[in-house]
């Protein structure tokens, strides 16, 4: 509740933000998905980059966030999700569908640090196979 209530009041102040980093604070899902919920009710004010690497994010995360960029009203461009070692298949399933749906891509995209493995290489490379415009401009994949 702490976090939700500090980043809507930042929010709220804020007629648009650019940049939310919350990077090695030991998010999670839970959390993660409360940010997301405060993102989603002002959209207006939703960061067009997202860096949350080298937290405790899972799968859960990963759908959070794939809420987020299904909203039409939120224009979410990057999104650094590297050292979340907790991100599996399913995680990886839930940005990828994200990426498809919205037909344009991230700009920024980076998952390094991520033992998906090859199931998870397939993965994007499925998504970005089905829908090509969802390739981002910059991918980042290091020691997957």
């Amino acid at each position: 509740a702490n976090t939700q209530s500090l980043l809507t009041a930042i929010v709220k102040r804020q007629s648009s933000l650019d940049t939310l980093c919350i990077e090695r604070c030991t998010l999670r899902d839970e959390g993660l998905k409360e940010i997301t919920l405060t993102l989603k009710s002002c959209p207006e004010a939703c960061p067009k980059k997202l860096y949350l690497g080298g937290n405790s994010i899972g799968d859960g995360g990963c759908v959070s966030i794939s809420d987020v960029r299904n909203n039409t009203k939120i224009d979410l461009k990057e999104i650094d999700l590297s050292r979340n070692s907790s991100i599996g298949l399913r995680g990886l399933q839930s940005i990828s569908t994200a990426l498809a749906m919205k037909g344009r891509p991230f700009e920024k995209l980076d998952l390094s640090f991520i033992p998906f493995g090859d199931a998870g290489f397939s993965e994007l490379v499925e998504a970005f196979l089905d829908c090509p415009k969802a390739t981002p401009k910059y991918l980042r994949l290091r020691y997957c």
